[in-house]
């Protein structure tokens, strides 16, 4: 999900645009408040061209991001009113199937039904496949629900190992992260070791890569993909908090 705020001619707009996890579906929600004691109105072009990307960028230039006249319809507020507004893109194969997205996203409750029934089944099927302990479950199920709220290229967990203790954890999330991917609920695992002890630090590492490595036929040792084990006496502070604004999910 990916929030927006901005303010236009008096006219406070904040919401958040959401992904459907299994549909590709975009629901764009808006909240639009007259701040003005006028009479205003709010001009929409395409509003799926406001992101959050967008919002930052007028953020930084210190400028309001602008609407622009086209094919959406005006909207009207008398002062100090507040409406709500609820766009829906998608991409389908033919009109029937549009039709279809649209009777099932058409009510606001609509896309976190499907998101959360998606992730239900994701789960389930993780669990079933008996990677998962009943401590593994309670454990790590919170990070699949959160992981199944972003959209897909965010799926993504930052792991920062602060003491040795951290080590049983991370290890057990490189075995589970081959499923996870399998079932579309990560897209990369990145471990900070941050440890202060030389000795921890280095078991940690030995470990975590270790963990991260497939030996082929013919004894080829092979790093899997998708997985990063960096050191963070290595990374500079941008470069950890690059990390940081990457990962879709942070630990511990």
């Amino acid at each position: 999900m990916v929030g927006l705020r901005t303010l236009q001619d008096g006219i406070l707009v904040t919401g958040s645009l959401s992904v459907d996890p299994e549909y590709p579906v975009e629901v764009l929600e808006l909240m639009v408040q007259n701040l003005s004691s006028r009479r205003r109105t709010l001009r929409l072009a395409n509003p799926f061209a406001m992101r959050g990307q967008d919002a930052a960028v007028a953020k930084s230039s210190r400028r309001p991001f602008a609407f622009q006249s086209g094919d959406a319809p005006e909207v009207a507020l008398e002062p100090g009113e507040t409406r709500t507004l609820r766009f829906l893109t998608g991409l389908a194969s033919d009109p029937a199937v549009a039709q279809r997205l649209k009777l099932r996203f058409q009510t606001p409750q609509a896309l976190e039904a499907s998101r959360r029934a998606a992730a239900q089944s994701a789960v389930d099927k993780i669990n079933y496949a008996g990677e998962m302990s009943a401590a593994s479950y309670a454990r790590w199920e919170p990070i699949l629900s959160r992981l199944f709220t972003l959209p897909a290229a965010r799926r993504s967990v930052l792991y920062t190992l602060s003491s040795a203790s951290d080590i049983a954890a991370a290890l057990e999330l490189i075995q589970l992260s081959a499923l996870w991917r399998e079932q579309g609920v990560l897209s990369r695992l990145s471990f900070v070791v941050d440890i202060k002890d030389e000795k921890d630090r280095q078991r940690a590492e030995t470990l975590l890569r270790g963990a991260a490595t497939r030996v082929l036929p013919g004894w080829n040792a092979v790093a899997v993909s998708g997985i990063d084990v960096l050191s963070a006496a290595g990374l500079s502070r941008q470069s950890r908090s690059s990390l940081s604004r990457a990962a879709g999910v942070s630990l511990p």
